[in-house]
């Protein structure tokens, strides 16, 4: 991999963790919960700790990925 994707490529690693942590979460807490008083800053104590733990779990597993992917789509 070239220096000059790792910028983009991480950034779209950081968008999609954001994302999928907070439509996650969200969905979750509201399936759980429903709407409660004190929903959005349960919701974004919840989505903080997913994103904390995705955005690393992430990093750690795309390599893999890509390798499985490149060996199923041979």
């Amino acid at each position: 991999m070239s220096r000059s994707r790792r910028p983009g490529q991480f950034l779209t690693l950081f968008l999609l963790a954001l994302v999928m942590a907070g439509t996650i979460t969200f969905t979750l807490l509201f399936v759980r919960l429903g709407y409660t008083p004190g929903f959005f800053r349960l919701w974004l104590r919840d989505w903080t700790v997913a994103f904390v733990v995705g955005l690393p779990t992430g990093l750690c597993v795309l390599p893999l990925a890509r390798r499985l992917a490149d060996a199923f789509s041979r």
